[in-house]
């Protein structure tokens, strides 16, 4: 029993860390309809490049839509103001 018990805590683990990874870090390129990753991260793509300007924004914004208000009250990502494009349609 305790067997059993062991392998389904494992696998909710398992599960709950691949499905917090997969949402923890928006499409941010699709979304914003970046090039590459580069456009804000260094070469290797993981480390940020807090240096550029579009990375701190990307940021900030992240910020400003996690806390929900204002402007960004209502939204659940880059696409909803962004779509697809740098810069969000007035």
């Amino acid at each position: 029993m305790s067997k059993k018990l062991v392998f389904v805590g494992a696998a909710f683990l398992v599960v709950g860390l691949a499905s917090s990874l997969a949402i923890s870090k928006p499409g941010y390129k699709k979304d914003l309809g970046a090039e590459s990753c580069a456009t804000c991260h260094v070469d290797d793509k993981k480390a940020p490049n807090p240096s550029n300007k579009l990375w701190k924004s990307a940021q900030d914004m992240a910020e400003k839509t996690k806390a929900g208000k204002g402007e960004f009250a209502g939204k659940a990502g880059c696409a909803d103001c962004h779509k697809g494009q740098m810069k969000p349609a007035k």
